[in-house]
């Protein structure tokens, strides 16, 4: 197991670079620097009544890419265990890792021990997060009616907050699906519960929660098994209603580090200024368009003078004036000869022929590999004295096991066994075996019943007869359910019995299977 942080956010920290830029004729050296303070480019996360938080970048424990924990780093020890594979993608959003949940069967849960806001006290749930398909999101609570906190999306892709039960859910129009990630909020402040999508008010109600925290979950409602998939890359619970500033400044936290490309920020008014109340104006900043001189061109119907301008792109040739002597030596009369037509242009040469484009050579497929089979486990549980229980287990066609539930173990083989001490009456253990291609199998074993042992002394005057002992045992007084028989080198025997009050008896048998007397009542108290 490696646990990863991503730390490049300081790596390109005082880099500097020159720019060469012409401005009306003049070469002017810049030098700029991408080193600010962090109060200008980065808001700090509000931290006051922060219950938990869980980012991609510090806390994830995996082997090979395999989440196996995701460690709260609040202080309110909220962290999660996995169920299913979810998978952690390293570089995958801004340089930051991001945990993807993409196996319907995946989720990151926390059974008990959840220290989060609980009946209707104010809160605020902030998510960065991508939904891909299926219903989910962040819930924690119980699954009683009214007792649960859901922030998510719903089956059919809506923004929601799920108190569980109808009545006690508040759906939005809202589309969460758009194939992008985004900055999912909701306060509740006062019985008021506001839903805000990447900073945007999109539903304000009233209802009273009585939210129980006794389980959390990312990836899958209350009730298992998981539906959705979904990438996420943060996760905030405050034991407050954020004010707008504060709301401001952890969605502006999130743009900054997560997604400072995506256009999700907030235009200042000082740089808000239109275009259109500049001064349209040339400056010595702004190139001049200058156009081409008009020629002008005398008409056949004037004098020829400069003064005439032809407006038609080609003029008529105009008349040419020559002098034609006479035999006799005479002045010349002038004559109007006919105008020189102009030189027809050569005709342009024909453009070579363009092969056709060859058509492209189909691309290698690589064949899809059938899908690896189903895997299956069983969980047995056996009572052993003390309060101990052993727990054995054996998988087929997975790759690796993780226990969660009252027993949290990550890296199992696929078959074993294991001690637990101390075991409660309700403590529940659960393991998921899992193969190469993330399916999962489950399976969930109960504490129900203590081993007690019951001794006993052999008579010293007993009849030849006798060849067994009876033990009677029951949960009420005077009356038995159970009878078992003892060989008579036997001093002991261990029961299985339910919790609260035992009662039980001894009678001896002989070999023609008569039964004698029995001995006093005994009563036990079992916890």
């Amino acid at each position: 197991m490696v646990n990863k942080s991503n730390a490049l956010n300081r790596a390109l920290a005082s880099i500097t670079f020159g720019l060469l830029l012409s401005a009306c004729g003049q070469q002017v050296d810049v030098e700029s620097s991408n080193e600010q303070s962090a109060a200008s480019t980065t808001q700090l996360l509000p931290t006051d009544g922060l219950v938990l938080h869980l980012e991609s970048d510090s806390g994830v424990t995996d082997s090979q890419n395999i989440v196996t924990d995701w460690e709260d780093q609040s202080g309110h020890d909220n962290s999660l265990t996995s169920i299913g594979s979810p998978r952690i993608e390293y570089s995958a959003l801004n340089g930051q890792p991001v945990i993807e949940l993409n196996n319907p069967s995946s989720l990151l849960v926390r059974e008990g021990g959840v220290d989060l806001p609980e009946d209707n006290a104010d809160r605020t749930v902030t998510l960065l997060v991508n939904y891909s398909e299926g219903e989910g999101g962040f819930f924690y609570g119980s699954e009683i009616c009214n007792s649960a906190f859901k922030t998510g999306i719903t089956a059919d892709g809506l923004a929601t907050v799920l108190g569980y039960c109808e009545a006690n859910n508040v759906e939005t129009s809202e589309n969460l699906r758009v194939g992008e990630w985004i900055i999912q909020t909701v306060v509740l402040g006062d019985s008021v519960l506001t839903q805000y999508l990447n900073g945007e008010v999109v539903s304000t109600t009233t209802h009273n929660f009585d939210t129980v925290a006794d389980r959390l979950a990312i990836g899958a409602p209350i009730t298992a098994p998981a539906n959705t998939r979904m990438s996420i890359a943060a996760a905030f619970v405050w034991e407050r209603a954020l004010s707008a500033e504060e709301l401001e400044q952890s969605r502006s936290y999130l743009v900054d580090k997560y997604l400072p490309d995506s256009g999700n920020t907030v235009v200042s008014e000082d740089s808000s200024e239109s275009t259109e109340s500049q001064d349209p104006s040339p400056t010595q900043d702004q190139p001049i368009e200058v156009l081409p001189p008009v020629v002008p061109n005398p008409s056949p119907e004037t004098d020829g003078s400069a003064d005439t301008v032809i407006e038609s792109p080609v003029a008529a040739p105009a008349p040419v004036v020559v002098e034609q002597p006479d035999s006799d030596g005479a002045d010349n009369t002038p004559v109007v000869a006919d105008p020189v037509p102009p030189e027809a242009p050569a005709p342009e040469a024909p453009a070579p022929e363009v092969p056709a484009p060859e058509a492209p050579a189909p691309e290698a497929t690589t064949p899809e590999q059938p899908a690896l089979p189903s895997p299956s486990v069983s969980l047995l549980l056996t009572n052993m004295l003390n309060d101990a229980v052993q727990l054995e287990w054996s998988a087929t066609n997975a790759d690796s096991c993780v226990a969660t539930g009252s027993w949290n173990v990550s890296g199992l083989p696929t078959a074993g066994t294991e001690i637990i001490q101390n075991a409660e009456i309700g403590d529940s253990f659960q393991i998921n075996c899992q193969n190469a291609d993330g399916a999962s199998a489950i399976s969930l074993v109960t504490v129900s019943q203590r081993l007690v042992r019951f001794t006993w002394l052999e008579p010293t005057d007993r009849d030849q007869d006798i060849t067994h002992y009876g033990v009677h045992y029951g949960s009420s007084q005077g009356s038995y359910d159970d009878l078992v028989l003892v060989e008579l080198s036997n001093e002991f025997i261990d029961l299985s019995v339910d919790p609260g009050k035992v009662y039980l008896t001894m009678s001896v048998h002989t070999a023609n299977g008569q039964k004698g007397a029995t001995g006093p009542e005994l009563q036990m108290d079992i916890n």
